[in-house]
């Protein structure tokens, strides 16, 4: 972006001598050269001038010093031309401007011939010289005025901004300098300096001086798309957005101008995507901190119904460890009373032996029979409860080991099963195969980079790994890289059931064969394309589906028209002239099928999106179950036309052997 040419309408001003009296309303305007009426007010004012140097040659004009009047005159009428000029050359009329400018030039030569001894013509004729690209001779003037005037600002600032145009920005920015240390109030140093620092891309200092430029006055949209583009390389999307809104509120009264503000809409639809993907992001990152949340409040719960379920068991085993110390406490207290009761018994065996030993042995010893009777038969119940409880603990010892061995059952029969899904996903993959391939990054000439391919490719082969495809994916390939990559992908169709192809990307049709585009695709050479038909005889196969999209032949939204140097390139134009890939005079092979993004002749729209509009249809269906390919196809092509306004028209070369078939069967 060269500023300083934008900038010599604001030199105009210092054009002729002070004159006597006031300047008229249409020498401003036309010297000011801001007014969409330009070319009628200066040819109005054009006229008045030249008839007063007419009048001061034929001597019917009176002036106190002919010679400095007619200097004047001259100086003025060729800055009238210089200002209608620069104005031609803004709506892209170069002989128009071209003529003009010599024009000036003569009015210049006259006026300097008058008196050499004056600055303000030769100054002027180095401004001209440098519109009409004569740098040396604008050089060669300029330094003449600063051999007369060497405190000369407006020198310094024009033949910086010579050495700025022509690439010298060493000497341009030691120029700028000298005429703002002599002139501290000259707004347009400021900016022609700041433009050279955001061409080196020293964004700070490019910053503060076109900051000084606009608080002196010169609030241009030029000033302010400049000084927005440094603020948006710094990262400051805020600042450069205020910036290119107040450029695109600025008065815009000629073409030039307006590619400027059309430039400044496509930098602010630009941030405004960035916004709206850095919102995204965000919201994205929120939505995963929840499920992380949620995650954790499940593991939370399930922990703590785990410690509920360990201390149910162990409040069960103290109540059955407890119930079996009661048992044995009333056991013992069984056999104490026995013992105490037999002891009773002895004693009055004894008493009573005494008193009728003889009579009494009988009894005693019926007595101690039946006491040995209830000895065995407490023996015989301890023994039961012995053996009852031994059974229990070994009853549930064995409900434990079956519990296990069932659990130990269930995940080897889990274990097992996720093998055989695992082998037959791999199984799946081997008889699957897809290459996708997305050129965005362009290098040459009308082969201009696209914005979404690179996205499409990305998004489709994600929905084949999620088919159980094989992927093969390439971004941004070149010719080698694509060669390369074609073939490992032709060695794996050899024995897939199905393969796919996809491209996105540049395409062209020439001598009725299909070409596709690597990023580094010379138009001068078809050689550096893609043969497409190549590609369909490699895939040939005697057995299985082969299938290819082709996303190709991308537009943009409106024809090159060579915006300002810097600005991004406008996106347009087809390649070699010709709309679309062209529909070939053959036959396609069996058991193949050829999906184009666009009718033969027809452009494919890249899209405004994050996919294009033929991508963007694929990805909505390719994932749906139990729909055949021949029907999702048709609501690909509705959806397209539908989102193009008609202007797109997908359609297919079927030669599939088989009735039906299905990316993803209604069992998936």
């Amino acid at each position: 972006m060269r500023v300083h040419g934008w900038l010599v309408l604001l030199l105009m001003g210092w054009l002729a001598p002070a004159p006597a009296a006031a300047q008229t309303r249409d020498q401003t305007t036309c010297l000011a050269g801001a007014d969409r009426n330009l070319a009628a007010i200066c040819n109005r004012f054009i006229d008045d001038v030249s008839r007063t140097i007419d009048q001061l040659l034929s001597g019917k004009a009176r002036a106190d010093n002919k010679q400095l009047a007619l200097y004047g005159r001259y100086n003025l009428r060729g800055g009238a031309y210089q200002a209608m000029a620069r104005r031609f050359a803004a709506n892209a009329d170069s002989d128009k401007a071209r003529e003009l400018g010599l024009r000036a030039i003569q009015d210049f030569d006259a006026a300097i011939r008058l008196d050499p001894s004056l600055t303000h013509a030769l100054l002027n004729r180095g401004i001209a010289w440098a519109q009409l690209g004569a740098f040396d001779s604008a050089v060669a003037d300029l330094d003449g005025v600063l051999r007369i005037d060497p405190g000369n600002a407006l020198a310094f600032n024009s033949r910086g901004g010579i050495y700025s145009d022509s690439g010298d920005f060493d000497k341009a920015i030691a120029d700028f300098q000298q005429a703002t240390a002599l002139k501290p109030n000259l707004a347009e140093a400021y900016v022609n300096r700041g433009s050279v620092y955001l061409q080196r891309k020293q964004y700070d200092r490019a910053i503060a001086d076109l900051d000084a430029g606009v608080r002196l006055g010169t609030r241009t949209l030029y000033v302010l798309a400049a000084r927005g583009r440094a603020w948006r390389d710094l990262g400051d999307d805020t600042r450069a957005k205020a910036d290119f809104e107040a450029a695109l509120a600025a008065p815009a009264p000629d073409q030039r101008s307006q590619a400027v503000q059309d430039a400044m809409r496509e930098l602010l639809r630009a941030l405004q995507e960035k916004t709206e993907r850095e919102q995204a992001a965000a919201r994205r990152r929120a939505e995963l901190e929840q499920i992380e949340r949620e995650r954790a409040e499940r593991e939370r719960i399930q922990i703590q119904r785990a410690e509920r379920e360990r201390i149910e068991r162990e409040r069960a085993e103290k109540a059955a460890l407890a119930a079996a110390e009661k048992a044995a406490r009333e056991r013992l207290a069984l056999e104490q009373a026995a013992r105490e009761k037999a002891e009773r018994e002895k004693a009055a065996r004894e008493e009573a032996e005494r008193k009728q030993a003889e009579r009494e042995r009988a009894r005693l010893e019926e007595a101690a029979r039946r006491q040995a009777e209830l000895e065995r038969i407490e023996r015989q119940r301890a023994e039961r409860e012995k053996a009852e409880r031994e059974k229990a603990e070994l009853a549930a010892l064995e409900l434990a080991q079956k519990a296990a061995r069932e659990r130990a059952e269930r995940e080897r029969l889990e274990r097992e099963r996720e093998a055989r899904e695992q082998a037959e996903r791999e199984q799946a993959r081997a008889r699957r195969v897809v290459l996708v391939i997305g050129n965005s990054a362009y290098r040459r000439g009308a082969l201009y980079p696209l914005m979404n391919p690179r996205n499409d490719a990305a998004a489709i082969a994600k929905v084949f790994e999620a088919l159980d495809f094989t992927v093969l994916l390439g971004i941004d390939l070149d010719r080698v890289q694509t060669a390369e990559l074609m073939e490992r992908f032709i060695h794996a169709a050899r024995a897939a059931e199905t393969a796919v192809f996809f491209f996105a990307g540049h395409g062209l049709q020439a001598n009725d064969v299909n070409y596709l585009a690597p990023i580094d695709a010379d138009m001068r050479d078809l050689a550096t394309f893609i043969n497409l038909r190549s590609v369909e005889a490699q895939l040939q196969s005697e057995r299985g589906v082969r299938i290819m999209f082709i996303d190709a032949c991308r537009t943009r939204p409106f024809a090159a028209t060579g915006p300002a140097e810097g600005l991004p390139q406008p996106r347009g134009s087809f390649v070699l002239g010709v709309r679309g890939l062209g529909r070939v005079a053959r036959n396609v092979p069996h058991g193949m099928l050829i999906a184009y993004a666009a009718a033969p002749g027809e452009g494919a729209a890249d899209g405004a999106r994050l996919n294009s509009p033929f991508t963007g249809a694929l990805l909505r269906h390719l994932l749906t179950p139990g729909l055949d390919l021949r029907r999702l196809l048709a609501r690909v092509r509705q959806e397209v036309i539908a989102d193009t306004n008609g202007l797109q028209h997908p359609h297919d070369e079927d030669g599939l052997v088989a009735e039906e078939f299905y990316l993803r069967a209604s069992q998936q």
